[in-house]
């Protein structure tokens, strides 16, 4: 038998996500009703409970099922549905924690690649023994193990956040472009995102040049970049899909092989082009500093990136449909977590003017 899991989702007093034909539940909360057996569920509690963080059980494991909870041998085409359900929860909960929160406590709130990575144990129905495969280029088995001793202990780079959620009304229509003609571009969002998600790692030993290459890369594939002018062309497509009215613009500079020619553009064009110089000057080799990797000397590449990945996939769902969907937006500014006073890019939801603007709507067609 088989049994899917994120042993790291942590999905706490949410008692499951519901896809349709998939569905992730907490098993600490809804084990008695999805394995009704109770020795079955006393013995793959046991292979859950050997999860550990800070030394203590994880309870509240997302546990995958497919149809029914038989934990039969997952086809290959069900696990790539499980891969694609982990990318579109990855992205509705960046949406929903990692876009809004900046500061010195503000990581305990977030999550990254680790919370969404999903674990496949074989086990034999009550035998005493358990073995653990590990590895992509040499995959390693190691058994022997007994169930119940063997703990599998989480790094101490995962983070645990205090809650799980995600932005529903975001999952709603991207689940939507399936169905109503947007299949090119779901599948377009997802592969951006997984380039993203392979970034996205709290892990120290990935690199921030190989971070700021994959990000670069989702960008590509997100904008459908061409191979020629695919930085003046990304700066271009910020400018058109993130600007807002009245968008001030700066005299900026951008490098060129003979030199570095003056252009206007707004702020976040200039976040874009410098992004992709950087991308430039990692892949021909040239010395690339620390603070290379913060713009204007006050937000990190690596935290700007997600907000533009979260307003660029909203506003590529709004082109989709034909109407204004999501009201989000990009702006400069500061803010101020109660003990230090941060200045870069912050993300608005702008629920208030999607309020108003559904509200119209009704009214327009009660007339």
């Amino acid at each position: 038998m088989q049994l899917h899991y994120f042993p790291y989702l942590s999905l706490g007093d949410l008692p499951e996500i519901d896809f349709g034909n998939v569905k992730v539940w907490n098993f600490e909360k809804k084990s008695a009703q999805y394995i009704p057996d109770q020795k079955l569920r006393d013995y793959v509690k046991t292979i859950i409970y050997s999860n550990l963080y800070n030394g203590n059980p994880i309870k509240d494991v997302g546990v995958v099922s497919i149809g029914n909870t038989n934990f039969r041998d997952f086809s290959p085409e069900e696990r790539n549905t499980v891969d694609e359900t982990r990318l579109v929860l990855f992205l509705a909960f960046l949406y929903r924690h990692n876009t809004h929160e900046r500061g010195g406590n503000a990581g305990w709130n977030m999550g990254t690649s680790e919370n969404f990575e999903y674990v496949t144990q074989n086990f034999q129905p009550y035998s005493e023994h358990i073995s653990e495969r590990n590895g992509r280029i040499i995959t390693i088995t190691t058994g022997g193990y007994k169930i119940g001793v063997k703990k599998f202990f989480a790094p101490p780079f995962v983070i645990k956040p205090f809650r799980f959620s995600f932005d529903g009304r975001f999952l709603h229509y991207l689940l939507l472009l399936k169905t109503r003609g947007g299949t090119k571009l779901y599948r377009r969002i997802l592969k951006a995102v997984d380039l993203f998600f392979e970034s996205y790692y709290n892990n120290p030993n990935v690199s921030d040049n190989a971070r700021a290459l994959l990000q670069v890369a989702c960008f590509e594939t997100l904008l459908d970049l061409p191979i020629r002018d695919g930085r003046k062309i990304f700066k271009d497509k910020v400018e058109a899909y993130c600007n807002l009215p009245k968008e001030k613009i700066y005299l900026h500079y951008y490098e060129t092989l003979n030199g570095k020619n003056p252009e206007h553009r707004s702020r976040k064009a200039i976040w874009a082009d410098v992004f992709y110089t950087l991308r430039n000057h990692i892949i021909h080799g040239d010395i690339v500093k620390s603070e290379d990797f913060i713009f204007k000397g006050k937000q990190q590449h690596l935290d700007i990136a997600v907000l533009f990945l979260a307003l660029l996939v909203k506003k590529l769902i709004n082109e989709k449909f034909k109407k204004k969907i999501f009201f989000d937006e990009i702006t400069w500014g500061k803010t101020n977590d109660g003990m230090t006073t941060y200045e870069g890019f912050l993300y608005k939801d702008n629920d208030l003017s999607r309020l108003i603007s559904e509200q119209f709507r009704k009214q327009r067609k009660k007339i």
